[in-house]
């Protein structure tokens, strides 16, 4: 089975990567103006996990073990089975498990704490044959560090909305991938504007207990 891809065109995925890059050179040459504050999650929330048809999901692709972009077309209660139709048009593997299945949302602040399960992008492919395109791949990750930059001015460690400058996230792979492409890393940090919300039988942390 070819990858499925992301969301949008290819394009759109370099737009993110240069986002993400960008703010990382910007705080490694100012980052005299910038100082690192652990955060530590302050509420809790309710969200939407469980997908229903028509919506945008990340799927998970058994062969490569990653997460790709795909929308859902019908559920069977009483299987639990999902059938999904894969961004990148893939017409295999498209019987997914309802553990392997999650909602395309970003994270909030207020939802991320350490040791709590993510989604998160690492690498990307090409298209091939039956396959329109290319994009990210996701996987399961476990959360390890969060920081909040913010303009030095604000001594106080305490931190509003509106003093935030950029949140970064790091973590690590939840389990050691049984495949592994040339751009695997055991560690990652990014910002947490490009992580995802991951399914809501997978982990047992603060973003697996929202509401159904």
């Amino acid at each position: 089975m070819g990858n499925p891809t992301s969301k949008g065109k290819k394009e759109e995925v370099e737009d993110r990567k240069q986002t993400n890059d960008v703010v990382l050179k910007k705080i490694k040459k100012d980052g005299v103006n910038y100082v690192e504050v652990v955060y530590e999650p302050h509420k809790d929330m309710v969200r939407r996990l469980q997908p229903e048809p028509g919506d945008h999901v990340l799927t998970f692709h058994e062969p490569t073990c990653c997460y790709y972009f795909s929308t859902v077309d019908s559920f069977d209660q009483a299987t639990m089975l999902y059938e999904v139709t894969w961004d990148d048009q893939d017409p295999t593997g498209r019987t997914i498990k309802d553990n392997k299945i999650a909602l395309d949302q970003t994270p909030m602040l207020c939802e991320l704490g350490v040791n709590e399960p993510v989604l998160f992008p690492q690498g990307s492919y090409n298209g091939g044959d039956n396959i329109e395109g290319g994009g990210e791949r996701y996987h399961e990750g476990i959360i390890t560090k969060i920081s909040i930059l913010k303009k030095e001015k604000f001594l106080n460690l305490e931190v509003s909305d509106s003093e935030i400058e950029e949140v970064f996230v790091a973590g690590r792979h939840l389990s050691e991938p049984k495949m592994k492409f040339g751009d695997f890393s055991w560690e990652w940090k990014m910002t947490m504007s490009v992580l995802k919300v991951p399914p809501t039988t997978f982990g047992t942390g603060v973003l697996t207990k929202r509401a159904r």
